[in-house]
This record gives structure tokens, C-alpha cells and sequence, in this order.
């Protein structure tokens, strides 16, 4: 290939052929079902001050002895003994994400809120649903996927510092 375009195209075309099979088979379709978490035909839309729209996730922070340290570069980093089984200091579970967090804000200071985002239908999806609901708030808007995992996190925590390391899915 000579110029640009023929060698994106080649370039596209060789991708394509070298990734495994799994990547280039297209996933089985997903059911999704909108309004899975408390909506019905008769009361469609719960009318709400505020909407927020995006993420939620399941979160898991956890605080471990540790060694630290600075790279080359100057980054701090958290070390563990690689392969040692590493006894936790505490562990703090809840529901996270952007607008999942802006939902509980508002709601807690007072405002009806509801929120909008796709989740999961696995445990971590069940948990996020449990606290919105328990937080109060609406959840029409929000879509549950089948067989899909729900956004989470294992956030390690520097008790010195309060840094943070996030793991995700």
C-alpha cells in the first residue's frame, strides 16, 4: 500500500485477521429490559426535581498493610508481597459511580431524585439497586441488562496518605 488510505485499509484488514475468533464472532444479543427497576404501564414516569444520568458501580475499598515506594519516574506507588496472603484492615462496600453518587446527594439533601444508567442484573447489580432504592430514590429511568456485569470497583487504600488505587470492571 502507497498512500494513506490504502494502508489504513490494509492496516484495517490485517487487524481484523490476526485477532483471535472470539473478537471477530459477535456477541450473543443481551436482553435488556428498560424500566426493570420499579416502573409500570400505569405510572410510567415518577416525576423527580433532579435526573442524573451515567454510571453506578459497586465498590469495594479496602485497607491492607502495605509497603510503599517511588518509581524512576517519581510515581508513588503501594507494594504487596507478591504471591502473600495479605490480611485486610478493614473493608468498606457501597454503591459508587457518577451519577449513582449525584443521586444520593440530592436526594439526602432533600430533593427527589432519579436516576438513569444501565447496570447489570449480576450480585454487584442487585446491590446498586438495593441502595437506590433504600436511598429513596427513583429508579423508572434505569435499564437492567441480563447477563451483563454491573460496573464495580476494588479501590486500595494508603491509610497514610488516603491515595487511592483503582481496580475496575
Amino acid at each position: 500500500p502507497h498512500d494513506s488510505a490504502e494502508r489504513a485499509s490494509h492496516h484495517f484488514r490485517c487487524s481484523q485477521l490476526s485477532r483471535p475468533r472470539s473478537l471477530l464472532v459477535p456477541p450473543s444479543p443481551k436482553v435488556i429490559h428498560p424500566h426493570h427497576m420499579g416502573s409500570s404501564r400505569e405510572n410510567p414516569v415518577v416525576m423527580a426535581d433532579i435526573t442524573s444520568i451515567g454510571g453506578a458501580a459497586f465498590d469495594v475499598f479496602i485497607r491492607a498493610p502495605h509497603a510503599t515506594g517511588y518509581d524512576a519516574a517519581g510515581n508513588y506507588f503501594l507494594q504487596f508481597p507478591l504471591g502473600a496472603k495479605v490480611k485486610v484492615e478493614s473493608v468498606v462496600q457501597g454503591c459508587g459511580g457518577g451519577a449513582a453518587n449525584t443521586s444520593v446527594g440530592f436526594s439526602r439533601l432533600g430533593m427527589s431524585e432519579r436516576f438513569c444508567g444501565v447496570i447489570g442484573d449480576d450480585e454487584w447489580g442487585q446491590e446498586i439497586q438495593k441502595t437506590l432504592h433504600d436511598e429513596g430514590l427513583a429508579t423508572d429511568a434505569a435499564i437492567v441488562v441480563e447477563k451483563e456485569v454491573s460496573s464495580f470497583s476494588i479501590v486500595l487504600v494508603d491509610s497514610a496518605s488516603g491515595a487511592r488505587t483503582i481496580l475496575y470492571a
